[in-house]
């Protein structure tokens, strides 16, 4: 696993902030923060989300992380298909910092290497995690999605 800490300066920017062409602002208001996707990238629907949840939680998968949020290129065959993005909370934990740490990993599905991208922070009592899922590297669109955030000043 690879870490390497990213400065945001972007941090600082208001949400209003605009997306550069074929890319979209993707806001997440109950968080605070928003983030550029490219225009393919659609959000996965809440009742989907909810299903993925359900069959996680029957097949014994346990995790402290709550998935908030999720994205998905286009085409697919099928949500929760890669790519895809994930946003989780949980609340914070002393080792997360208030500057997103971002790592890579690149694991099999098979025959497949699937690549890993995420970044952890804390943003209040909550720690963030943003976890982008490919089959290809797809480092230079998740640090332009990192590069991107902005985080509502009042909250």
């Amino acid at each position: 696993m690879q870490r390497r800490p990213l400065l945001l300066a972007a941090a600082l920017v208001p949400l209003a902030a605009s997306a550069p062409a074929g890319a979209a602002r993707r806001g997440f208001d109950e968080l605070g923060l928003a983030f550029e996707l490219p225009d393919n990238w659609v959000p996965v629907p809440r009742a989907e989300i909810l299903e993925a949840l359900e069959r996680a939680r029957s097949a014994g998968a346990a995790t402290e992380w709550t998935l908030r949020a999720a994205w998905q290129r286009l085409p697919h065959q099928r949500w929760f298909s890669l790519p895809h993005l994930l946003l989780e909370s949980r609340p914070a934990a002393g080792e997360v910092g208030a500057v997103p740490e971002a790592t890579t990993e690149v694991g099999r599905a098979g025959a497949r290497e699937v690549h890993t991208h995420r970044a952890v922070w804390r943003r209040g009592s909550e720690a963030l995690r943003l976890t982008l899922l490919a089959f290809e590297d797809q480092q230079p669109l998740f640090d332009d999605v990192l590069r991107s955030l902005a985080f509502d000043p009042r909250r």
